[in-house]
């Protein structure tokens, strides 16, 4: 499972077009990913959650969700890191691609945001390039297949 997961972080890069809610581009994900992104700036990442906003034309946009798994990525020297969501930088601009979860509580059904990865696209003011920005998965590991979207 680490070797798909690093596999993964060292492969794939991320094309993504601005805006909030939004597709993924074609790429290798978990079967079970169902395309869904949300791209913006972190507000929160406390509780276990991440909080984004985008601010758009017609006003502002909130996503709220949770890591499937801890995160796992490298530093350029190749050094593996785990990331939780209190890792996250208040700030940063990035996107998240997640599935809705339903669950159940206190006994009423809901609908929650798993994070199955994350791309930065600006960290303290530094801006990545639309080709270059790194898919970070936070998934529970298991096979990758090419999803075109």
């Amino acid at each position: 499972m680490r070797i798909v997961a690093a596999a993964l972080v060292s492969t794939f890069c991320v094309v993504y077009a601005a805006g909030q809610d939004g597709k993924a581009p074609s790429g290798y994900y978990p079967p079970y990913y169902n395309g869904s992104t949300f791209k913006g700036v972190v507000q929160s990442n406390s509780g276990g959650e991440l909080t984004l906003v985008y601010n758009g034309k017609k006003g502002p946009e909130t996503f709220i969700g949770h890591f499937e798994n801890p995160c796992s990525a490298k530093n350029k020297q190749g050094v593996g890191k785990v990331l939780l969501e209190a890792d996250v930088p208040l700030g940063a601009e990035m996107i998240a691609f997640y599935n809705h979860k339903k669950i159940t509580k206190a006994g009423k059904k809901e609908i929650e945001n798993e994070i199955i990865g994350i791309a930065f696209t600006k960290v303290a003011g530094v801006e990545s390039k639309d080709d270059q920005l790194l898919f970070i998965p936070c998934t529970k590991g298991g096979p990758v297949t090419f999803q075109a979207y």
